[in-house]
């Protein structure tokens, strides 16, 4: 379900963005009335249900939020014995703009902090975590961070005192990514974590307590080589352009997302392959100029394919030259599929860009199943069809779960 580009004329998007806005008001008014016996619950001695209050107030909001409590981070907070919430909506990345906004409406509450992902924490905390929730203890652990594909920072660990089942050993390492790096790093700059023998040549292994500032420098310097410039503002003609291909599935009734994609042309290789390998996506690993990558999908069954590249051009062109014009952004590369035409977009400001494809498409022809859709796995249920009338995008079965 929308929440960001939820269209109030639909009964059932209106009645969703009703829901969570008259929910958080409710949760945040029960959390301030009972602030006090929430921070008494974690003593031994307290008869308040922390489980059942959160429940019936943080769960109405939606069910898939989780939650966890601990002590404050800030230093004033501490020396008060003050406390923090972590609201976060975990592997469902899609609710992340609706625990983004329950969190903007955060009341100041002397004492308590409240943060939208786990934050990072020391090695003993690691180690008691994996032991609660992993049911091991970790006697010794190496840790080697290198920059893999798609601009992502990928884990090595060893444990050569364990005698662990592969799959033990995995579940223990992403245990240890998660609290080590903390939710939003691992979501954010993570690639791949695997588990190999210490006895592997080849590796430089460090102790786990040297492995925040080793990713924090890799991260660092990741975003140090992206451009200068946002990505819509590079010279077309002087931009070193990739070509690639897919071989999607035929005979599909509807393709979802890019799945019909056949042929597709990028000043960006590294961007589109991050997004089409099917893990985890976000902008910031791609710009530092607070860009939002995103696509328009284009119904193209009624352009016979001798006409798709110039179908393309027709809408890409003027569309570029607008957004251009008013600097929110640019075309970056587009593709052709089975059934679908697509062209790949920066923004930095989507509603403003928005409202300039609304104006320019429909006047080169662009057909009513247009769709924006974005390539940030947070906004995975967000798209704005072109016209009043566009129906929703096809999603895969999944997508429509919530």
């Amino acid at each position: 379900m929308r929440w960001l580009l939820a269209d109030p004329q639909i009964a059932e998007e209106r009645a969703w963005k009703q829901h969570v806005v008259a929910a958080t008001d409710r949760w945040w008014q029960a959390f301030q009335a009972n602030s006090g016996n929430i921070a008494t619950s974690f003593s031994r001695n307290s008869k308040f249900d922390i489980v059942q209050f959160m429940h019936d107030n943080l769960g109405r909001l939606h069910p898939d939020l989780c939650w966890e409590y601990g002590p404050a981070r800030h230093t004033e907070n501490q020396r008060s014995g003050g406390h923090r919430l972590v609201i976060t909506p975990e592997a469902n990345h899609w609710l992340r703009p609706v625990t983004n906004y329950l969190l903007s409406k955060a009341p100041a509450i002397p004492n308590w902090e409240f943060y939208a992902h786990r934050p990072p924490e020391s090695v003993d905390h690691v180690y008691r975590t994996v032991e609660a929730r992993r049911h091991v203890k970790v006697q010794q652990a190496g840790i080697e961070a290198r920059i893999g594909r798609n601009r992502k920072i990928d884990l090595l660990y060893t444990f050569p005192k364990e005698n662990w089942t592969e799959e033990k050993a995995h579940a223990v390492a992403f245990q240890i990514t998660e609290t080590l790096m903390g939710e939003e790093t691992l979501d954010t700059w993570i690639g791949g974590i695997d588990v190999v023998d210490a006895r592997e040549p080849g590796h430089r292994w460090l102790t786990l307590d040297r492995g925040q500032s080793l990713v924090a420098s890799l991260a660092h310097s990741l975003r140090e080589q992206l451009p200068a410039q946002p990505l819509w503002r590079i010279d077309k003609g002087q931009a070193k352009w990739s070509n690639y291909q897919m071989e999607p599935e035929r005979d599909w009734p509807e393709y979802p997302y890019r799945s019909d994609l056949i042929f597709g042309t990028t000043c960006d290789f590294n961007l589109v392959e991050g997004y089409l390998s099917g893990k985890l996506f976000d902008s910031r690993c791609h710009s530092r100029h607070q860009e939002i990558f995103c696509y328009l999908k284009i119904d193209a069954t009624e352009v016979p394919d001798s006409r798709r590249v110039d179908f393309r051009a027709n809408l890409e062109d003027p569309l570029d030259a607008a957004l251009q014009q008013e600097q929110v952004g640019g075309s970056i590369g587009g593709g052709s599929g089975l059934m679908y035409s697509y062209i790949d977009l920066s923004l930095t400001h989507v509603n403003q860009g928005l409202a300039i494809m609304r104006k320019v498409l429909p006047q080169c022809g662009a057909p009513l199943r247009t769709w924006l859709i974005f390539f940030d796995s947070q906004y995975s249920r967000e798209w704005a069809g072109l016209y009043p009338q566009t129906p929703p995008p096809p999603v895969f079965a999944e997508d429509d779960e919530e």
